[in-house]
Parts: C-alpha cells; sequence; structure tokens
C-alpha cells in the first residue's frame, strides 16, 4: 500500500499542475493547491453519500466507507480499504490544450523505461455526465491506473484510479460507479451537445437494434467443427477466423465489426451472429458495459445465463464471461447469448453474439453453436 500511495502522489500533484496551466501555458489562471490544510468529509460505513463540489458544482456519489479529502479547491482524494485509492481533480478549461495534448504530455513524464509507468495496456473513448473524454489504462511494477480525461465548457476533469493488478478488474467496478454517478455542473454541457444527446435518446430504427454495433454481446470460441461447403471469414487484423454457412451472408456493421446471417427474405436473416472488437483490455469491465447497454437500449430485459467461461484451444486459455438474456424492442421478443473474451496479446477483447427472436431462437441455434466451435483465436493476430 506505501508504494500505492507514491504512486498516487506522484502521479496526482504532476496532472494537477498540468490541468491548471503549469505545463500547458505559463499565463493562464492557475489553481492554488493548498494541500497544507486538507479537509475530511465524512462518508458512514454502510452507505453511499453524494458529494457537491462547492465552486466547480460537480456531483458524484462517494462510495461507503471511502476515506475522502478535499486536498485544496481542486483536488479531491478517495482512498478504500480495500486497496485502491481515487484521484479527482479540476482546473480551468483550456481551449487549445485538446484531450490528446493532455495525455502526451502526462506520458511523457512518466510514460517510459524507469518511469512510473512501464506501459500502456488500454485506451478507448468515453462518456460520463454527458461529457466527451478519453480513458486510459497504464501499467507498472504491481500497480495499474486508470486515467479518464474529459473537458467541459468551463473545466477540466481528470479522474485517476490506482490499484493493485491483481485486483484491478474487481475493484475498477467501484471506479466505473463514481464515474456513472458523476453529474458536471450545467455551465459545463454546451448547446449544441443537448441537442446531439436528444437525437441519442431517439434511437434507432427498431429494425437496426438486432444488426447494431453498438448491441453486439461477447462470446468465446471452442473446438472445430466446420460443416460440409462452409464459407471462412478471415481477414488481417481481425485476430480470429470463423466459419459459416454457405448459403448465409456476410456483412460488416463497422471496421472491426463482423456480422452473419441467413438470406434475406427468410426467417434466418433475423438470427445474427457477430464479433465485435473492442479495444479495452479489462474484461469485467467490458462485460458490464455490455449488460448496461443492452439495458438501456431495450425493454423488459430479463438474465437467463450468467457465468464465467474459458476459451481452451490451442495452447491458449482465456478467461471470460458469458451473458444469456431475453428482452424486447419494437413490440418483438428477442433472445441473446454472448460471451466477453480477451485476445492473449491484451490489447483487445473480443464481443461474439447470437441474437434471434425468441421463437427463431433453438431453430438456428445449432448454427451459432457450429459457428462458436470453428471460431479460432490468433495469438499471433489481432
Amino acid at each position: 500500500m506505501p508504494f500505492l500511495l507514491n504512486i498516487v502522489r506522484l502521479c496526482v500533484v504532476s496532472f494537477l499542475s498540468l490541468v491548471s496551466g503549469n505545463v500547458i501555458a505559463e499565463n493562464t489562471p492557475k489553481v492554488t493547491d493548498n494541500t497544507s490544510k486538507p479537509k475530511a468529509i465524512n462518508v458512514p460505513a454502510d452507505k453511499p453519500v453524494s458529494y457537491k463540489h462547492p465552486v466547480r458544482n460537480f456531483s458524484l456519489l462517494l462510495p461507503v466507507g471511502i476515506r475522502a479529502v478535499e486536498r485544496g479547491p481542486d483536488r479531491l482524494m478517495l482512498q478504500s480499504r480495500r486497496g485502491y485509492a481515487i484521484s479527482v481533480q479540476t482546473g480551468n478549461s483550456q481551449a487549445r490544450a485538446p484531450i490528446s495534448f493532455m495525455v502526451s504530455k502526462m506520458e511523457g513524464l512518466y510514460l517510459g523505461v524507469g518511469k512510473p509507468w512501464a506501459r500502456k495496456v488500454g485506451e478507448k473513448e468515453v462518456e460520463f455526465g454527458n461529457l466527451s473524454g478519453r480513458k486510459l489504462i497504464y501499467e507498472g511494477a504491481s500497480t495499474r491506473t486508470a486515467l479518464v480525461v474529459m473537458k467541459g465548457a468551463k473545466t477540466d476533469f481528470i479522474f485517476m484510479f490506482f490499484a493493485p493488478i491483481k485486483k484491478f478488474e474487481t475493484l475498477s467496478l467501484e471506479f466505473k460507479s463514481v464515474l456513472k454517478s458523476f453529474v458536471p455542473g450545467p455551465e459545463e454541457i454546451s448547446p449544441e451537445k443537448v441537442v446531439i444527446d436528444n437525437q441519442k435518446i431517439k434511437g434507432k430504427p427498431p429494425s437496426e437494434i438486432v444488426r447494431s454495433e453498438e448491441n453486439a454481446v461477447l462470446s468465446t470460441g471452442g473446438i472445430a467443427a466446420v460443416s460440409e461447403g462452409a464459407k471462412h471469414f478471415s481477414e488481417p487484423g481481425f485476430g480470429y477466423t470463423i466459419s459459416y454457412p454457405a448459403n448465409w451472408i456476410f456483412e460488416k456493421l463497422a471496421r472491426y465489426t463482423t456480422a452473419f446471417s441467413g438470406p434475406k427474405g427468410t426467417p434466418a436473416y433475423d438470427a445474427i451472429v457477430s464479433v465485435r472488437n473492442i479495444r479495452a483490455q479489462v474484461t469485467v469491465e467490458a462485460f458490464s458495459d455490455f449488460k448496461e447497454s443492452l439495458g438501456t437500449k431495450t425493454t423488459n430485459m430479463k438474465i437467463l445465463d450468467e457465468r464465467d467461461v474459458t476459451y481452451a484451444r490451442n495452447g491458449m486459455n482465456l478467461e471470460g464471461h458469458q451473458l444469456i438474456v431475453s428482452y424486447q424492442h419494437a413490440k418483438r421478443n428477442y433472445k441473446k447469448w454472448a460471451l466477453v473474451i480477451p485476445h492473449p496479446s491484451g490489447k483487445i477483447i473480443y464481443v461474439w453474439a447470437y441474437t434471434a427472436p425468441n421463437g427463431d431462437f433453438e431453430t438456428f441455434r445449432s448454427i451459432a453453436e457450429n459457428m462458436l466451435k470453428s471460431w479460432s483465436i490468433d495469438a499471433f493476430n489481432g
């Protein structure tokens, strides 16, 4: 724990100066870091507490039993007895310092040989509290750090989560809860952003709920079993091969999202097997994101089965998760079978899913099972 706290102190001070303008521009307003007079916040051991910043007007939920301390007007430190720490920092928004610039500055200081972060193991775009941003994950000798950077209209927000590598996936769920509870002040949301979000709420046409890349679920591979006359998908960069029936069609829903289904005009067209590559490293978090996304885009979702699974093939043992759910969309009932499996490189996570209307799910399930058995992950490609 002392080593973890040293990493926290080192990175926190650097980011505070970065946001306040000490690194970005000498003539920008600077935030005073009054660490000599920390202010403790009382958090009960039996329930979370809502916190609202007195100046920046953002709010979030403090986890149960957390040790919370305000260190100056723009830094909130959270420390858990479970072995993790969270830093929340703010600063005046710098129009000429985009998120990419802020991240590159930090990486220049602390990423590399002989520095606290030995390597970057993950990066993706995120959105919390209607603010877009970027999430990055770094590893040191024994500690993993998650960094979330977001820009409001008036304030730059930086969240950092520190935990031992072995416990990171489990403990990061609490960090995610904090991020999900984050609500920036109303002055941080631009009018353009509100319009975009209102359009998102309307959703996609009903026919796209099954084929939408955002609704793909995760899955694992099995033992090879390919029927005669089957077609084979294999393209560089995807990191896997898969076989599908000769009369089925293949579509690319996005750059790294594939979908396979029966011919148009037949019931099999709505029976879809999809594989999506996600640039992420934390399997538990990706699995949680999937469930949450599916739950918000459908109604009456029921979990029929949820368990840990292992992709054991070609000398690989990849730990993942399985989910089977039923739900309703556009007055139709569907079932979805999904598995979330990491690539052995640790750079991406696969989302394999079979989706079909309730009445056709069992009819085409054997095809999906054979496709899953043929799905072969390539450890050296992906």
